[in-house]
């Protein structure tokens, strides 16, 4: 999923192919959508039962709710990815100095610490981007109230090589991220994530405590009293079904991963919604220049030199708009593009045979979600200031044909991507280095013993690889100037500024946390006894 080529985004698409202006053709599809409810969906988008003190916060007055009994450790839904946003533009960073460029909206409501996940090296300053249940859910402040929780995601290449494939480096390398159940969670139940608001820098915007005394009681919703669950029955009748799709090995050539279908879905039904997050810049997703924060307007020739975020092959816009919008459904990001007709165009440079398209997007059809007349009474500037907020600006894949399940699910992402893909194919030819290179996931299955300093210097790792080791360690700062040592500390234990204090190597619960995993070097080897 992502699509290919740098500096493109997934679709571009004129006013006919987004949305019809014919009313009665727009009342048919909310008939339709009404009427079909996809037999044993599991994951539904559907109104919060938390009273929302600020609509601005992520997702806009949605929840996420599954419609089956969990027991603590049962995963919620199908894995996802995860994008990582690499050396991106902040409030004090922003080289324009007007805040247009800065990413804002996405890495205060939106972003987790890239330490959760084993991002952190990607880049100086790296944050994670968790579309479906990272982005949708509601947060909670503690963990006791959250009843859901992320585990490790995977790290591979999708069996497209840097060496041969001109789709390498389109798509996230971070997938199968899954959230399970922290505790035990009701049929009809709402789903939430654990947001530390006071040590965790990240989230910080969605500082919106939730009232927990609030039971959020609406006969008129389907909701029970005081522990956040809905109706099944009405869940099934109003919400938005999640699980129509998940995450396997595509079978278009070179584009990794895919979206599947997990049952039957008839043409016209809806396959997934699509919550927008609105980017009203696309510069905000030009990586900094190496070398500092400069405070120095940019000019148009700097900004093509600039690399561009991931995040860009996930995000939907037009070539003649600076707007973007990134979709944060479960799954819907792995959806790749194939032509409407193969006597058209292709998905392949070189191949005229593949599979064709069997989904459309569209503005929701959903009377609770209907969005429709924002993209015609909004400016830009009123997009910048959150209106309306992120998670309410939404559209939908609507399948085009009846489609199977196990099938692919494919959208054609439009002229100008297929021209730019096409460009990029043409041009491009693997780096120089690109041979030497060994992904670390491939030696992690391949090493059966991690190479000492002395047998590196005869039998040296491949220059992208470096040993790593999960260990904890102190570091005493001195009190002027963190303020982390108490006035009462002795001065027995009052370290130097910054000096390094070894601990003894003890296994807990965290130490296998990402963020303790630091390198280091493996001095000698000893054989134990037996």
């Amino acid at each position: 999923g992502g699509g290919g080529g740098e500096d493109q985004t997934c679709s571009a698409h004129s006013n006919n192919d987004i949305h019809s202006d014919k009313q009665q053709e727009l009342q048919q599809q909310q008939q339709q959508r009404q009427q079909y409810v996809f037999p044993g969906c599991r994951f539904y988008l559907a109104p919060t039962t938390v009273p929302m003190s600020n609509a601005d916060i992520g997702g806009g007055d949605l929840g996420l709710f599954t419609t089956r009994s969990l027991k603590r450790g049962q995963p919620i839904s199908f894995p996802d990815i995860i994008i990582q946003m690499i050396d991106y533009p902040t409030r004090s960073n922003d080289n324009d100095n007007d805040n247009d460029s800065y990413v804002g909206n996405l890495i205060e409501q939106y972003s987790w610490d890239a330490q959760k996940f084993g991002g952190q090296n990607e880049g100086r300053t790296v944050a994670s981007i968790l579309p479906g249940i990272g982005s949708l859910a509601k947060p909670k402040p503690t963990f006791q109230t959250a009843n859901t929780i992320p585990y490790r995601p995977d790290v591979d290449e999708a069996n497209v090589p840097r060496t041969t494939k001109a789709g390498a480096g389109s798509f996230t390398h971070y997938h199968n991220l899954t959230f399970f159940a922290s505790r035990a969670v009701d049929a009809g139940g709402e789903i939430f994530i654990h947001v530390d608001y006071l040590n965790d820098p990240w989230y910080q915007n969605r500082t919106v405590l939730l009232d927990e005394q609030a039971d959020g009681n609406d006969n008129n919703k389907g909701t029970a009293a005081s522990n956040h669950v809905r109706n099944v029955d009405w869940l099934n009748k109003n919400g938005i079904c999640l699980d129509n799709i998940k995450p396997g090995k595509s079978k278009i050539k070179g584009a990794g991963r895919g979206a599947f279908a997990t049952r039957f879905i008839p043409k016209g039904s809806v396959i997934a919604p699509i919550p927008f997050i609105v980017i009203p810049n696309r510069n905000a997703l030009l990586m900094l220049k190496r070398g500092g924060n400069s405070k120095k307007k940019t000019t148009k020739k700097q900004q093509k030199q600039q690399q561009q975020q991931l995040l860009l092959n996930y995000c939907f816009g037009h070539k003649n708009s600076s707007v973007l919008f990134f979709p944060t459904s479960p799954v819907a990001n792995l959806i790749n593009h194939a032509p409407t007709s193969t006597s058209i165009e292709s998905s392949d440079a070189n191949d005229n045979t593949g599979p064709t398209a069997n989904a459309k997007i569209q503005w929701s059809s959903s009377s609770q979600f209907n969005s429709k007349e924002w993209p015609k009474i909004l400016s830009i500037d009123e997009l910048k200031k959150g209106h309306p907020p992120s998670g309410l600006l939404m559209m939908e894949y609507v399948a085009t044909r009846d489609i199977q399940p196990k099938e692919e699910v494919l959208f054609n992402y439009g002229q100008d991507w297929i021209d730019a893909w096409t460009e990029h194919v043409e041009s491009w030819e693997a780096l120089p280095d690109a041979k030497a290179y060994t992904p670390s996931y491939i030696m992690e299955d391949v090493a059966g013993l991690l190479r000492s300093e002395k047998e590196q210097l005869e039998h040296p790792y491949a220059p992208n690889l470096q040993i790593s080791c999960f260990y904890q360690y102190s570091v005493y700062h001195d009190k002027r100037n963190e303020g982390i040592l108490s006035s009462s500390s002795s001065s027995k234990n009052t370290k130097a500024s910054g000096e390094v204090t070894t601990v003894k190597w003890q296994m807990d619960r965290r130490t296998f946390e990402f963020k303790n995993l630091r390198p280091c070097s493996v001095m000698h080897r000893e054989k134990l006894p037996n």
